[in-house]
């Protein structure tokens, strides 16, 4: 039992002079996500692939707005039941339209989340070329409190995701 916390006891007084040749450095991840020209890649391709559906949508929209709008004016003009069929046809249409909004907003989402994880890869694979570079033994992203600027590798794994993109090799 004291040979057990004498080393643990010994392995802690160690630790700082172990750590000492690691070179650590950060990368702001959040950062990355705004700033990437891949996340403006991402948006087009989502927008050409959706846009179609979304005006078809926003069409839509408005005629069932169009719609409700004259069911409310004419309803003084209708018997009650005339009136009553066609709210009840109206909120049909409503919901069946809701649906394929969430139907389309979920498609989206579901483009978007695989579109991320093949940024993530890519950023990944480019931070570690940065830190290979740069002589880095250890990158952190998240739960930082500071960050010397000297180790602050954002703005540089940044600048290596636009040349990847100048280089085409991110589609």
């Amino acid at each position: 039992m004291k040979k057990s916390l004498m080393l643990v006891f010994l392995l802690l007084l160690s630790a700082p002079v172990l750590a000492e040749g690691v070179k650590v450095g950060f990368v702001n991840s959040q950062q990355i996500l705004t700033q990437a020209p891949q996340i403006e890649d991402i948006n087009q391709r989502l927008q050409d692939r959706f846009a179609e559906r979304k005006k078809a949508l926003d069409s839509e929209q408005a005629e069932l707005q169009s719609e409700g709008e004259e069911i409310e004016r004419n309803s003084v003009l209708m018997t009650e039941d005339k009136a009553n069929k066609a709210r009840k046809d109206f909120v049909a249409k409503l919901q069946q339209f809701k649906a394929k909004e969430q139907k389309l907003a979920g498609e989206i989402q579901s483009s978007r989340s695989q579109e991320l994880r093949e940024l993530k890869r890519i950023v990944n694979q480019a931070a570690k070329e940065v830190a290979e570079a740069k002589k880095f033994d250890l990158i952190v992203t998240e739960g930082v409190v500071y960050v010397d600027d000297e180790l602050d590798l954002t703005e540089d794994l940044l600048d290596k995701l636009k040349q990847l993109r100048a280089a085409k090799k991110w589609n």
